[in-house]
């Protein structure tokens, strides 16, 4: 399992995306330090299984959004 630590300079621009795609077996979480990650009420910010796609966003400087393939 991997980890992905957004801080507020982990994007620098607002509105700045960043594509994560997971290759391996387990599953990728996105998690803040200092930050507020936002998702769909219904899903978590982890890869829906090997070759996930998901998109990290920067909406202000201390949150993110986190969408694609994703449980």
């Amino acid at each position: 399992n991997v980890t992905v630590t957004m801080t507020s300079s982990s994007i620098n621009n607002i509105g700045d995306a960043v594509q994560l795609e997971f290759q391996g077996t387990g599953s990728l979480t996105v998690v803040g330090s200092g930050t507020t990650i936002l998702v769909n009420q219904n899903r978590a910010a982890v890869s829906d299984g090997q070759h996930s796609t998901m998109v990290v966003q920067k909406l202000t400087d201390t949150s993110y959004k986190v969408y694609g393939e994703i449980v």
